[in-house]
């Protein structure tokens, strides 16, 4: 199995905006969501440097399933994602 290449820098600051975009919609369901790193350091990390579910997991949050899948469909949502 070909792993895909690497992200481009213009793909991870679309990345970036769509972390944005699910931390505001979990904050406007009532979650407690952390901000994420500077752009910088989150393209650096090649987008690993933050994970906005992942962040409230490790925090012992448990959010619905439902709000999980109306948060990863904002409109920022790049389209590469859906592929």
């Amino acid at each position: 199995l070909e792993l895909p290449p690497p992200l481009t820098r213009t793909q991870l600051e679309a990345m970036y905006r769509y972390v944005i975009a699910q931390i505001d919609c979990m904050r406007l369901a009532g979650y407690p969501a952390s901000s994420p790193p500077p752009l910088d350091a989150y393209v650096a990390s090649g987008g690993a440097a933050f994970d906005p579910y992942g962040d409230l997991v490790q925090r012992g949050i448990h959010f619905s399933h439902d709000d999980l899948l109306r948060c990863q469909h904002v409109r920022e949502r790049p389209d590469f994602l859906d592929w």
